[in-house]
């Protein structure tokens, strides 16, 4: 060095003057921004920075080749010469980055100024300023950055607590001289270059602080080269042990994790983040140690390292050892939560099994299957998800240890796909959830097989999830085919060809399908058309879980209508039966079937006259009791029985030409078509009961007890009485001495042909003696109404009963004799009112019947003693009798006699004489009435509590009164 320059360099290195022609620039001061490089040529060089955060900062200058530029920071500024003052620390290398370092976690934040001075070369350096605040979360994020020669410092910093083990993860690219140097403060204001830095590595390093503090963590680019490095902090933490199927979250970048395979099947463990946003890795090891971090476990096996999905790795332990395994979870991109979820089965897709149905969501990382597939076999997998974004993977092993990733997979779809094993094996199935979406999906996996032969009679189960059969039918009747779940819903499909559709059809030429929910699904054919041959059925498990079984009835045996009762037994292994029966067009059947104990059915089929095949649903009839069928046609019909539940139970079955009787309702009548009508009823009440038939022609009727032992046309048995004449005839009953029970009504025809009218009444109401009178309209709907009476031995009682219009009657029936009493049976039977003395004491029977089925009216009042019905003196004075009850909350009986026939109405008037409420006028024979008032004004409201007149009006004529009063 000549003596200019080493006096130039001293003067330099004190801060004194320059070389001539620097003069002016001594004291210039370039203000420096974070991370923005300035290439500077002037020596020395004054700066200045502006620290605002509280962390970790550095300035720093780097020398390109053949120069060495070194850089002091002080406190202030100060006039020329010297322009700063204070010095706080400088670095002084020789080479690379020179930078000094503050801990302004301790420091003041405030504008602090640099000298930067060229000491060797004529070369520029590169000044930067970073103000740091970027922090280094243990195990958290590992930060990736790219770096040139327009970067010079970066300052990481990171709090680590005493005495644990931390390791200081560090990589760069060969072309990037990059170094990471560990800075600690002790707990005051801190200053300090370069050469302080407690360690300092191209790689990492391990580290175990002293003290609990905010360390300054340096990554600097000594050559200014062109790449990236990787930069973090962290621990080996103890590892958290998966169960399998239960997914863990995570919010480490860096989480380990333990699984423990036992089951000898193909066993996963993966990672996504909590939604769809982020991207985890996965890796697995076979060791727990002996990796420094964020590695920490050795051994690798496999990693998965896709973008945007589930990663996950994959082992066969039909090979693998079994033991403890270790899997590292590394969150790659965002800042999300992630869901590590480790799957070790045992979970086996039966090939042609059940379908496999499953829900969905966040919480929901994969799901492992293991399938055993044969070499040389076709196989389809039949895949489908909604709502989510599923993926289905199929993985497999050349047979030795294996592990894999998702890129390893012979095949990943998100619908159907196809496969033809190439080595039989155990091969493994995974479904991913790609995006963490609430959803569902469902796996199957079939091939076609050589159909199972089934026998006539004979159920077979299957718990897989199709079943590919065979029928040989031959013969000249009605067949049938059908299948019941145990409890998930199978449904059934015919096909005349054994192949020509892929799986899971895997026959051709439907024939027919049937599809109902949760019973027995079935399909018929009428070989009274169809040809002889071998045909094929496919029952197949639609939803739901459990085994399907299916029976075939070739059906030989036919029901002869009118002949005996078929019974049988039933239970967990029948299906179902079947029957031909021929039924003639124009005839009306019963089809008496008569199940017990389990969900037994029957079903009617008819063919309209061709080839014919039909599911269940094409059923003409279904029930599970007796019904009446009419045949549109003259053919023969397949009659097929179900056990809809597999429980035990049994039924008779009969087809005969009488109909089912039809259920009566008491009061409503029924319209009867020619030439007889059955029905049915059942009585409960203590009461007399009556059934009766009118029609413009003769019509007779009987009363029986059975309904099936007669045959037709008469159709019932055990015949309890009957009626014949040429009005109503009834039958009346007396329940007082009769057990409740179901009875049977036969009307039939033996005028012209014309249809009749039945109603039956149960008789539950009565009549008082001396109580007020029924008043009734009748019309063409009414038949007959009947109640019960008590009388007592040697009393005289009058029948007031008045018949208006229609031609209506009265009939009274005696306890005494038989229960059972037609019509002429009756004591008594009038049009008017007459008089009784019973000779015996107890309830009798009272019917009115409309004989001509005429609009009319009538009332009937039952009297003790005898009343004079000869003339106008029966009653001998025109007026209101009786006001009941009177005080009353509402509803009154205004009780009146007429001495003559006349138009009556009624008026209440208020305490004001101001009329309130009124009945509308009537026209009434001479005689004794009632007419009840409601207790309404006029306008329908109702009256308030008070004192009220009642007036009675015979015309325009006052002919009574009376006071009443109405209460709360």
């Amino acid at each position: 060095m000549t003596l200019r320059a080493h006096i130039v360099s001293i003067v330099v290195a004190f801060g004194g003057l320059s070389v001539a022609g620097e003069l002016s620039a001594q004291c210039s001061v370039t203000p420096l921004s974070s991370g923005a490089v300035v290439v500077n040529s002037v020596t020395p060089k004054y700066f200045s920075f502006e620290q605002t955060l509280d962390s970790w900062a550095a300035v720093a200058v780097r020398s390109t080749a053949g120069n060495d530029w070194d850089l002091t920071v002080f406190d202030e500024a100060a006039p020329s010469p010297t322009c700063v003052t204070g010095t706080l620390a400088n670095s002084v290398t020789g080479s690379g980055v020179d930078f000094v370092i503050g801990d302004f976690n301790h420091t003041p934040v405030g504008t602090d100024h640099v000298r930067v001075n060229r000491d060797v070369g004529a070369g520029s350096g590169y000044v930067e300023w970073h103000q740091g605040g970027i922090p280094l979360v243990p195990n958290g994020a590992i930060f990736t950055v790219a770096t040139s020669i327009s970067d010079v410092i970066t300052v990481f910093e990171a709090t680590l607590t005493a005495g644990v083990p931390y390791r200081i993860y560090f990589w760069h690219d060969v072309a990037v001289d990059a170094k990471v140097l560990l800075f600690k403060s002790n707990g005051a204001t801190y200053w300090a270059g370069r050469s302080s830095a407690v360690l300092v590595s191209d790689n990492g390093f391990d580290y175990t602080p002293p003290t609990t503090d905010v360390y300054g963590i340096v990554v600097v680019n000594d050559n200014g080269g062109t790449g990236g490095y990787q930069v973090g902090v962290g621990t080996c933490t103890a590892p958290t042990a998966l169960a399998s199927g239960v997914a863990h979250q995570t919010v480490q970048t860096y989480s380990f994790y333990t699984f423990d395979p036992s089951h000898i099947y193909w066993s996963a463990i993966g990672a996504r983040g909590f939604s769809d946003v982020g991207n985890w890795f996965v890796h697995a090891s076979s060791g727990g140690g002996g990796a420094d971090y964020p590695f920490c476990f050795s051994g690798p096996l496999g990693a998965s390292t896709q973008s945007n999905k589930v990663n996950f790795v994959i082992g066969d332990f039909n090979h693998n050892p079994l033991g403890t395994y270790y899997a590292r979870a590394a969150r790659n991109l965002g800042q999300t939560r992630g869901m590590v979820e480790w799957d070790g089965g045992p979970h086996s897709l039966i090939v042609n099994g059940p379908r496999i149905f499953r829900d969905t969501d966040q919480n929901d990382v994969l799901e492992t299957w293991d399938v055993h597939l044969t070499a040389g076999t076709p196989y389809t997998f039949s895949f489908g998800h909604f709502d989510v974004d599923a993926k289905l993977l199929l993985f497999r092993n050349s047979g030795t240890t294996y592990w894999g990733d998702r890129g390893d997979a012979v095949f990943e779809v998100s619908g159907n796909s196809t496969y033809t094993a190439p080595a039989t094996d155990w091969y493994g199935v995974v479904v991913v959830n790609d995006d963490g979406a609430t959803g569902s999906y469902y796996l199957q996996v079939g091939t076609c097989s050589t159909p199972f032969a089934l026998t006539s009679g004979t159920s077979v189960s299957t718990s897989l999830g199709q079943l590919y059969c065979s029928i040989a039918a031959t013969g000249s009747n009605w067949m049938g085919v059908g299948v019941r779940g145990l409890a998930g819903d199978w449904d059934i499909d015919s096909w005349s060809n054994p192949s020509g559709s892929i799986w899971p059809f895997c026959f051709s030429g439907q024939l027919a399908a049937s599809v109902d929910v949760g019973r027995v699904d079935l399909v018929v054919g009428d070989w009274n058309h169809n040809a002889d041959g071998t045909y094929y059925v496919r029952p197949n498990l639609f939803s739901g879980d459990g085994p399907g079984r299916i029976e075939w009835d070739d059906g030989p045996d036919n029901l002869a209508v009118d002949g005996a009762p078929v019974v049988r037994s039933t239970g967990s292994t029948d299906v179902l039966e079947v029957w031909d029966v021929f039924l003639a067009q124009g005839s009306t059947y019963g089809i008496r079937f008569l199940p017990t104990g389990a969900a037994l059915k029957a079903l009617l089929f008819h063919n309209p006259g061709t080839t014919y095949w039909a599911p269940r649903d094409a059923a003409v009839l279904e029930a599970g009791g007796s019904v009446n069928f009419s045949p549109p046609v003259s053919d023969w019909y397949g009659v097929v029985v179900v056990n809809d539940d597999g429980a035990s139970g049994s039924y008779s079955l009969q087809i005969t030409n009488c109909p089912v009787p039809t259920p009566l309702a008491s009061g409503v009548p029924a319209a009867t078509a020619a030439p007889f009508g059955l029905f049915e009823f059942g009585q409960a009440n203590a009461a007399w009961t009556a059934a009766g038939v009118r029609s413009a022609v003769d019509w007779d009727l009987r009363i029986y007890s059975g309904d099936d032992g007669l045959g037709y046309p008469v159709c019932l048995d055990n015949s309890l009485a009957g009626s014949a004449g040429s009005a109503v005839d009834l039958v009346a009953g007396d329940f007082h001495n009769l057990a409740a029970g179901t009875f049977y009504v036969r009307p039939y025809l033996v005028g012209l042909n014309q249809s009749a009218l039945t109603e039956w009444d149960d008789g539950a109401d009565a009549l008082p003696v001396n109580g007020p009178a029924v008043l009734r309209n009748t019309g063409p709907g009414d038949v007959l109404e009947c109640w019960d009476v008590t009388l007592q031995a040697g009393l005289s009682y009058t029948f007031d009963f008045r018949p208006h219009d229609a031609d209506l009657k009265l009939l009274l029936f005696s306890p005494q004799g038989a229960p059972w009493k037609s019509r002429s049976s009756a004591v008594v039977e009038v049009g008017g009112i007459t008089g009784y003395t019973p000779p015996a004491s107890g309830d009798y029977g009272v019917v009115v019947v409309n004989d001509d089925g005429a609009v009319g009216a009538y009332s009937l009042q039952v009297l003790q003693g005898l009343v004079s019905v000869g003339g106008p003196g029966a009653v001998h004075e025109t007026g209101l009798q009786a006001v009941t009850p009177n005080p009353s909350r509402g509803r009154m009986e205004f009780r009146f006699g007429l001495a003559e026939p006349a138009e009556v109405s009624f008026q209440v008037l208020d305490v004001a004489g101001r009329v309130v409420a009124s009945t509308p006028e009537r026209s009434w024979d001479a005689g004794r009435w009632s007419v009840t008032w409601d207790g309404r004004g006029d306008d329908t409201a109702r009256l308030s509590a008070g004192l009220y007149f009642v007036r009675m009006k015979a015309g325009d004529r006052p002919v009574g009164g009376a006071r009443v009063t109405l209460i709360e």
